[in-house]
């Protein structure tokens, strides 16, 4: 496609032992046999010409939900993985566009970064109870202001803890969030931002932020950008170390059976 919303595929959802790989694609979510690497079922969510991107899976209910932010309204689908149809759908009225979400097993609910809404220009935190959908009536339980946050990836950490990347607008402190998962109240803030993806990893207690528009002294801008990865220490929430990436690199996956 001409535009990252148009294009595709992009988000992948696994599901644990299924054998079975949810992908967001333009119009649709694909279904992949990991063991046949073919496509299984197409699972229309649009028509529009528009991706699904990026989604999450909740173990409990056996449920995926997928965010398709370039539409109009932007919404998110909530597919069944014993059934693989859809059984819910959320629009998301006032939002200019929604990012990464994680579902949370403490408290049974789907969190996802909200691009920004009249009220929160630069972003908010929207939380889904896993009940509201499988009752059938998917509803915003709770929301969160992320100040100049401009939410991009998010990932659960320890105690309770949800780091929100950021990647904040020009002349804005280059900063990312730690949340406390129940309350949403931030708890602290690191001082690294640009990124997209962010990933925890409970082997060393790191997160890691792919800071592709990362600017050194730490203020947003156009120009002087150098892709970074920065890890940050679980425990004191500091930034432990910094390394160079290639341009643009906007990715981060942890494997912490591999060290």
């Amino acid at each position: 496609g001409k535009t990252f919303d148009t294009s595709g595929p992009d988000g992948i959802v696994a599901v644990p032992g299924a054998g079975t790989i949810y992908v967001g694609d333009v119009n649709s979510v694909k279904v992949i046999d990991t063991a046949t690497q073919k496509v299984t079922k197409n699972i229309p969510v649009s028509a529009n010409g528009f991706r699904a991107d990026e989604g999450c899976y909740d173990p409990d209910d056996n449920l995926i939900m997928i965010a398709s932010p370039g539409e109009s309204p932007p919404f998110v689908t909530f597919i069944s993985t014993k059934t693989q149809t859809i059984v819910g759908h959320l629009d998301f009225k006032d939002s200019t566009g929604l990012e990464d979400c994680k579902y949370d097993a403490k408290s049974k609910t789907f969190n996802i970064n909200n691009d920004g809404t009249p009220t929160n220009p630069h972003g908010q935190i929207d939380v889904i109870s896993a009940s509201s959908v499988v009752a059938g009536t998917p509803a915003v339980s709770k929301s969160a202001p992320l100040g100049d946050c401009n939410p991009t990836g998010m990932v659960l950490g320890p105690n309770n803890e949800m780091l929100i990347g950021c990647d904040p607008p020009e002349g804005k402190a280059l900063t990312s969030l730690i949340l406390d998962g129940t309350s949403l109240a931030t708890i602290a803030t690191v001082p690294f931002a640009g990124e997209d993806q962010v990933a925890y990893d409970p082997a060393s207690n790191k997160y890691f932020l792919s800071g592709r528009h990362w600017v050194p002294g730490g203020v947003a801008s156009a120009t002087g950008q150098v892709s970074t990865l920065g890890v940050v220490d679980g425990a004191t929430h500091a930034l432990s170390y910094t390394f160079p990436t290639g341009a643009n690199a906007h990715s981060v996956a942890v494997d912490s059976a591999s060290g």
